[in-house]
């Protein structure tokens, strides 16, 4: 179909997985890069969660590569092969190449053109001058940013959220919020995070501050890395009274009569006591 791509990192010959497999199968890094990206755009053109039903026979027909090269990509933990159901699966394969991690590369690539754009328009002071900016850095910025532990990426996200203002509502704890251990443990995720905080201030959607449990909620930060929350929410109604009580209701006809009758028996009813 035109129009269908998948994200492919730009250091993957020099990854440690790829240099592994070289290493180990006697295989040129041309050959091992082939076999795995054919992998993954087959994967993106006939599989919806990165799981199909293949087997390793047929992955090295597909695609090229004995039985010990495709065993390999196993050891390093690109693929996962369950041979009882008769199917192979990409392991993080929502977060490296769903509709959802597309969404979050396409804004990362329009984050950085706003930025070049902005700081162009300004003479280079895009940064200084604009004081509703937050120094949280960008997806594009971030790239393989690795943390060496869960609590380090906590104190960057604490560091980050403190340093968007007003915009977001300021977290009082000093620790994460309830059930946050596993997303933080996830150095991807953590960049992903991060790159949302410094999106969410800008965000026209929300009537009050987005807040910290929000982000840790479950999708949370694709949406705003997609651009879920850029433009306004429409009111129910059609009438937007922001963050206040809507203006009381006018009754009419027999219901005012009736409402009046009331009012008079109560105002009465308390002037007797």
């Amino acid at each position: 179909m035109a129009g269908e791509w998948c994200p492919i990192d730009c250091n993957l010959a020099t990854k440690p997985e790829v240099l592994e497999l070289v290493d180990e199968t006697g295989d040129p890094a041309d050959a091992v890069i082939g076999r795995l990206v054919q992998l993954w755009l087959w994967s993106a053109m006939n599989s919806e969660d990165g799981t199909a039903r293949m087997t390793v026979r047929r992955l090295g027909k597909l695609f090229g590569g004995s039985d010990t090269f495709w065993a390999g990509v196993q050891r390093v933990g690109w693929l996962q092969v369950d041979e009882a159901s008769g199917t192979v699966a990409i392991p993080g394969w929502e977060r490296r190449f769903s509709s959802a991690a597309k969404a979050r590369v396409q804004a990362a690539v329009r984050h950085a053109k706003d930025k070049v754009r902005r700081s162009s328009a300004q003479g280079g002071g895009a940064e200084a001058s604009d004081p509703g900016r937050s120094s949280a850095p960008e997806l594009g910025e971030l790239g393989d940013k690795k943390f060496s532990s869960p609590r380090e990426a906590w104190q960057e996200i604490l560091q980050a959220w403190a340093a968007a203002g007003s915009g977001l509502k300021p977290w009082k704890l000093d620790r994460p919020p309830k059930g946050a251990d596993e997303l933080l443990a996830d150095s991807a995720w953590c960049c992903e995070a991060l790159a949302a905080i410094a999106r969410l201030p800008s965000c026209r959607f929300f009537k009050t501050p987005p807040t910290m449990i929000q982000l840790f909620a479950d999708g949370f930060v694709d949406k705003v890395l997609g651009g879920t929350f850029d433009t306004a929410k429409a009111s129910a109604s059609g009438r937007d009274f922001g963050d206040g009580p809507a203006p009381p209701k006018v009754f009419t006809g027999d219901v005012a009569e009736a409402f009046e009758r009331t009012r008079r028996k109560l105002a009465a009813a308390k002037e007797g006591t």
